[in-house]
């Protein structure tokens, strides 16, 4: 299972582009990981909209942004390779995307590893998300 949300300042950034208010709104830069995602039972927690970052970021780094296609409005981002060993062993079960001002657009919530043994030391393993760009 998971959940996503886009943040209510995000939503907003992207309205002001909309409406000619702001033509710079910068691009999305960096993901963020965290392991706070999960409550006491292990059941995971919906993020919401009024949040303005993750329940407990444990790493963030920069991304790489994908389109799927020339058509589509989704963009696949992944955390840049090279920093999954910084993450062995942590139950990573939250991810949000940021922008070039810090603003967190995306929130995650998921329940993607085994909260016992965590992330994997396989380095194949990559963490991506998928958007919807509006």
């Amino acid at each position: 299972m998971s959940d996503i949300v886009k943040t209510n300042v995000g939503r907003a950034k992207r309205l002001n582009r909309i409406k000619g208010l702001d033509t710079s709104s910068p691009a999305i830069v960096q993901i963020a990981v965290g392991s706070g995602g999960r409550d006491d039972n292990g059941d995971v927690q919906a993020p919401t909209s009024d949040m303005t970052g993750l329940y407990n970021e444990v790493y963030r780094g920069d991304a790489t942004i994908e389109a799927i296609d020339d058509y589509s409005c989704k963009l696949i981002i992944a955390l840049d390779s090279g920093t999954e060993t910084d993450l062995v062993g942590v139950d990573i079960n939250e991810l949000g995307t940021i922008d070039g001002d810090g603003t967190f657009i995306t929130l995650e919530t998921f329940a993607l590893f085994d909260s016992e043994t965590g992330f994997p030391e396989n380095s194949q393993v990559n963490i991506k998300t998928q958007i919807t760009v509006e």
